[in-house]
């Protein structure tokens, strides 16, 4: 799989599983870390198609969503743990 490949199923499958749906049976702990991990991933895949000659920004707004998605659920992880 190629980067683009990558970002692609990253964008469209999405990454964050939902804690309150029960989605995820993971140790709290395990489970924030495993967002943060996955958040922090999404950080560098952004950067690296933005340093690009020519950004598609179809999938920059894809995975800027998803990595606000992420925040999101990280933030109401920590509020109900």
């Amino acid at each position: 799989m190629d980067f683009r490949d990558k970002i692609a199923f990253l964008c469209f499958n999405g990454m964050a599983k939902s804690f309150h749906t029960g989605e995820t049976h993971m140790h709290p702990e395990s489970h924030l870390a495993s967002l943060s991990e996955k958040h922090q991933k999404l950080d560098k895949i952004i950067l690296k198609e933005e340093l690009r000659p020519s950004p598609d920004s179809v999938i920059l707004n894809g995975l800027k969503k998803e990595k606000l998605k992420l925040k999101d659920e990280m933030e109401r992880f920590r509020q109900v743990v």
